[in-house]
């Protein structure tokens, strides 16, 4: 009596686990890689120095957090707590980011100004990205006495206005609609500065200057109140780090894709060698 072996009925339900698990990773790169225009995909988080010593830590500044997770994805911070020591803790960081100063004053942000120009001016024109947010504070006054800005006033109190993006092609605009409401403690900038991408009856709200090869980014937003134009504006905003940086890959997460191409390869090999078992 010749004995047949069975051929292991759970090698066709494997090859059918596999190809659903494929499916899955690729399911989820396509999502990963494609699911936010705003999401600039790199090698590792971007790191933010963020200046908190006078911000509105309760309200303004996790609105922002949260509108940068929003408008561009995962980010590692560090909060800069003493305008003193931003020299020290700038290190390591590709993006300054200045909350408005909400329980500031014009003279104090004077004195800062002074301090960190010439810190402010290496880090910019070296590639480092300075975004400022000032929506019913004066924080803009850091800008003017550090010299990288000039601005003679504004006009606050710009809520529920109609804005418009004057700048189409500038990075900051990427994915915006061309017109929106301003949210809650929005101003516009009375400056010559020439580069605005966003403006209100001709007065910048967005402001995007390059200096060297860095960027300088004044928003009127104090981040009190967001919608998704200004969470998208600010993601664009940090993703200029990305741009600067030479970890990046364009759409997609380095090491996100290289895993999935090794695992799929492995499946792919998997599978024909159980095919090949079945077949004998």
């Amino acid at each position: 009596m010749i004995r047949t072996s069975k051929k292991p009925n759970f090698n066709k339900r494997v090859i059918i686990l596999l190809f659903l698990v494929q499916c899955l990773m690729i399911s989820s790169l396509i999502r990963y890689s494609f699911g936010s225009s705003n999401h600039s995909l790199r090698t590792s988080s971007i790191s933010i120095l963020i200046y908190t010593q006078y911000a509105d830590i309760n309200n303004e500044l996790q609105n922002t957090k949260d509108s940068i997770t929003a408008g561009y994805g995962a980010f590692v911070s560090e909060d800069l707590l003493d305008y003193n020591n931003l020299a020290t803790e700038l290190q390591g960081h590709k993006i300054f980011l200045i909350p408005e100063q909400e329980f500031g004053n014009p003279p104090l942000f004077q004195t800062i100004g002074e301090n960190w120009k010439d810190i402010l001016y290496n880090f910019t024109y070296n590639g480092g990205i300075v975004i400022l947010l000032d929506g019913s504070g004066d924080s803009f006054h850091i800008f003017n006495s550090s010299e990288l800005m000039l601005i003679e006033g504004c006009v606050s109190n710009l809520d529920g206005n109609m804005l418009e993006v004057t700048a189409l092609d500038d990075p900051l605009a990427s994915h915006v609609y061309s017109t929106f409401n301003a949210p809650s403690a929005t101003k516009s900038f009375i400056t010559s500065e020439v580069i605005s991408v966003v403006e209100y009856n001709s007065n910048p709200v967005v402001i995007h200057k390059e200096i060297g090869n860095g960027h300088l980014i004044l928003l009127g937003f104090d981040f009190f109140e967001v919608n998704a134009d200004i969470n998208i504006i600010l993601g664009n905003a940090i993703s200029l780090g990305d741009n600067n940086s030479s970890d990046v890959i364009p759409g997609y997460e380095i090491f996100f894709i290289i895993g999935i191409s090794i695992i799929s390869v492995g499946i792919l090999i998997l599978r024909k060698k159980l095919l090949h078992i079945n077949s004998n």
